[in-house]
């Protein structure tokens, strides 16, 4: 188990126990979040990862088991339209509609749609394989230091191409690559590039961009907590105190001020969100609006110490909202489709404790919706933004809801359907047209 893991699984376990866990192992959870949300929101507006859950699903789920591959070509699988890419058994598949499975790579651990592509990734050292391993290493421990490999490929699996190796172990220590996203035109990688000792800790950091053309990498030197995409050629990227926004040229390397945590607009906005906190103290980057005209930006703010709330502010020019829904921290946004958003709140591992809720940036608003049973793991929006899909890991369940309003009216308009289950599928990945 790395060091990071046993630091996410004693937060857990604190927090079941009414206990507080240290503030930095909670910021370790609240950034495992949103990195997981950024690595498959910023590659594309129709991949987006969020979660939520409504009351009927749990009815729906007790009517019966999974149901068989084939169906009718008269009987729709599934609302909401597109076709959704799945991981199942090593296999990237398309699911359509009409109950039609199409297999069009193997031997991937994942993919996000990254324009009219595909980002897909692979396991460079699975069980069994020695690549990449010294010949001394007979600990099973040592396969922590397998690579992964990045690819891009057509939607139907063609012109598969890699465009990010894995490398070498050097010595006692690995070297991985995390939060790789696409520029949104496609030309770039950016990545973190982290060197670690094998009991977890940390050597050293630091952001990378790679030009998909030339194969040439640039190296972006100071490390970043996160970052997103700011255009075709630069990035915005927290600083490694969480103090400043820092604006990236990947073509140069020249890193600017963009924003700081003192800025007059996030103190006010902090303190109508959670009075009595005190100023904010760190701000982390939670990704632009993919369709919003013009686009908003989501940043979480957090106070000092250990009882300290975080708050989340969506910036759309001048006019700036702030959220707090609730007496728990905010884990996760996930951007929707023109200026819809979902909140995720939560404390430890206790279902009862985390909520979600659906906004939007033209409204202080949000709209509670309930989870049920365990809590979500992936959830989708369709390419219209109106329907999501939500996967539940126990159970190997996927639920379709409608997006409700008034979220649904800035999108593709109102569905209304009773929710509808699937068993068995695999794990969604994307929902693509």
């Amino acid at each position: 188990m790395s060091n990071l893991e046993y630091q996410l699984r004693e937060a857990m376990r604190a927090a079941v126990a009414d206990a507080e866990p240290r503030g930095e192992v909670m910021e370790l959870v609240r950034r495992r979040y949103r990195r997981r949300n950024r690595r498959i929101a910023a590659v594309s507006a129709l991949a987006l990862a969020t979660a939520v859950a409504a009351v009927p699903l749990a009815g729906a789920w007790r009517g019966g088991g999974p149901p068989a591959h084939r169906h009718s070509p008269h009987v729709r699988l599934f609302p909401g339209g597109g076709r959704i890419l799945l991981r199942s058994d090593g296999k990237l598949r398309w699911l359509y509609p009409d109950g039609r499975i199409v297999t069009i790579a193997s031997g991937f651990a994942g993919a996000s749609l990254a324009g009219r592509k595909l980002l897909a990734w692979k396991n460079v050292n699975p069980p069994g394989s020695s690549r990449f391993l010294p010949k001394r290493c007979f600990d099973p421990e040592c396969t922590r230091f397998y690579g992964v490999d990045y690819y891009t490929m057509n939607l139907d699996g063609s012109n598969s191409r890699l465009v990010l190796p894995a490398e070498l172990p050097v010595g006692n220590t690995g070297i991985y690559h995390a939060d790789v996203l696409p520029s949104p035109d496609g030309s770039r990688l950016a990545y973190l590039r982290v060197v670690q000792r094998r009991n977890g800790t940390q050597v050293a950091s630091e952001m990378w961009s790679v030009n998909l053309k030339t194969g040439q990498g640039t190296d972006l030197g100071s490390y970043s907590r996160s970052f997103v995409w700011n255009g075709d050629t630069t990035i915005l990227a927290d600083s490694a105190d969480g103090r400043f926004i820092q604006l990236v040229n990947v073509v140069h390397g020249n890193w600017t001020t963009y924003l700081t945590v003192r800025d007059p607009r996030l103190l006010h906005a902090y303190e109508r969100a959670r009075p009595g906190h005190g100023p904010p103290v760190t701000v982390s980057l939670d990704g632009w609006s993919p369709d919003s005209n013009p686009p908003a930006l989501a940043l979480s703010l957090a106070g000092r110490g250990a009882n300290s709330l975080s708050a989340e502010l969506v910036i759309q020019q001048s006019h700036v909202l702030a959220f707090a829904p609730d007496r728990n921290q905010i884990y996760w946004l996930a951007w929707g489709h023109d200026g819809v958003f979902l909140l995720h709140t939560g404390e430890g591992d206790d279902p009862g404790s985390w909520n979600t809720y659906i906004g939007t940036v033209q409204s202080q608003g949000l709209v509670h919706v309930q989870n049920v049973g365990d809590p979500w793991d992936v959830a989708i929006f369709n390419p219209h933004g109106n329907v999501i899909v939500f996967f539940y890991n126990n159970g190997d369940a996927m639920g379709f809801v409608p997006v409700t309003s008034p979220a649904c009216g800035r999108t593709g308009g109102c569905l209304h359907f009773q929710p509808k289950s699937l068993f068995g599928r695999g794990t969604p990945l994307a929902w693509a047209r």
